[in-house]
């Protein structure tokens, strides 16, 4: 298996595979012994190109369970010289595992047949930030697989009934040219269940849907229940998102907007949001319909930041809708139609869909000409 693919796992099974990759690693890359696992950290670290600490492992229950305390893997330089290291823009990632377990796990059939096997992953008390700035330059085209290609590329027969993230926060930063500092979104306090994770043929003939419920809290404050529906067997890589937010305060949106409009919300009320999109290789499509009322927004100044001319004036504020609620006389469904940028992991599709919806609700008819957000432009030419 290549390196890189830990990233790649990360991005399909959200999370939980990370830890299946790593111990993969462990029970099969490495030395055995009176089948206690010999590995440090310091040999983790140079498998997967990132770096990696834990304060112990051990296993459990006859040998039928696996856990990890302390676990830590991140980028292999610090955030604050993340100009100084890349290139071009990039994700810095930082995950940290309170409690990792791994119950029925069956790691002499992994050992001996290169099955791995589990009824059981359960991640405890995750805390993960990536970082990423939009204003240095794109990497040459490098195609990104989506869920089913990459776990259809696992060079391993993978079973995992059950994986479950409890009491766990997820940050996203993001660096944009509309201002010095970065955007940024989070969710808190997050429990995931997913159900049918495998690259077994038999299993997936049986049943090749792979479905992730998940519920957290927007910026500590709305609640999110979430589920995405993947077929594991489809050529495309099928999938369909829908969620539920409850009402929250209009200034969350700062964080879903910035890098978009040059624009901050200052003032305002959202009365809920329901999404549902399906999506494939090409492209997403679905709606949102996002209730609001009473927006109050300010522009950014054109002396401060390169905003696009039509923004300049406080005339732009006629191309926001600073209410939509289904009570109103021009209520907008917003429309979710998002071309997937191929170089691109899932969670930047999964984001940029969304944010086309949220978009489309809020600008007027006048204001759809513009082309707003700098990840439905071309992406850089391919590498041969």
């Amino acid at each position: 298996m290549k390196r890189t693919s830990l990233i790649k796992i990360l991005a399909a099974l959200v999370i939980g595979g990370i830890l299946s990759y790593l111990v993969y690693y462990i029970f099969f890359k490495e030395k055995i012994k009176e089948k206690i696992v010999k590995i440090s950290s310091d040999e983790l670290s140079e498998l997967i190109n990132m770096d990696v600490d834990f304060e112990d492992y051990s296993i459990t229950d006859g040998g039928t369970t696996l856990v990890i305390t302390g676990l830590v893997i991140t980028s292999p330089y610090p955030m604050e010289r993340y100009k100084e290291i890349n290139e071009y823009e990039s994700d810095w990632f930082n995950f940290e595992f309170k409690k990792v377990r791994l119950v029925n796990f069956d790691y002499e059939r992994l050992i001996k047949e290169k099955h791995f096997s589990a009824a059981q992953l359960i991640i405890e008390g995750a805390e993960i930030d990536v970082y990423r700035d939009k204003t240095m330059p794109e990497p040459p085209f490098k195609h990104k697989p989506l869920i089913a290609s990459l776990l259809q590329n696992i060079d391993a027969d993978l079973n995992i009934d059950t994986f479950s993230i409890k009491n766990s926060d997820i940050r996203y930063f993001e660096k944009s040219e509309f201002s010095d500092q970065s955007g940024r979104i989070s969710f808190n306090n997050l429990f995931a269940t997913g159900y049918n994770i495998t690259t077994n043929k038999e299993r997936l003939a049986e049943n090749s849907i792979f479905t992730l419920d998940a519920q957290a809290d927007l910026m500590g404050e709305a609640k999110i229940n979430a589920q995405f529906i993947f077929d594991l067997n489809n050529e495309m890589d099928h999938f369909t998102v829908s969620a539920d937010i409850q009402p929250f305060q209009a200034q969350v949106l700062n964080t879903m907007i910035t890098g978009v409009l040059p624009a901050k919300v200052t003032e305002g009320r959202v009365k809920g949001m329901k999404i549902y999109f399906e999506a494939d290789e090409d492209i997403a499509k679905g709606t949102v319909d996002f209730e609001y009322e009473d927006l109050q927004f300010e522009l950014f100044k054109e002396e401060d930041k390169p905003i696009k001319s039509f923004f300049s004036t406080q005339g732009a504020k006629l191309a926001l809708r600073k209410t939509n609620t289904h009570d109103g006389k021009n209520y907008r469904q917003g429309k979710i139609e998002f071309n997937r940028r191929k170089d691109k992991f899932i969670f930047n599709y999964w984001w940029f869909s969304l944010k086309s919806g949220i978009i489309d609700t809020m600008l007027s008819d006048a204001a759809k000409f513009l082309n707003l957000d700098a990840d439905t432009d071309k992406p850089p030419e391919r590498e041969d």
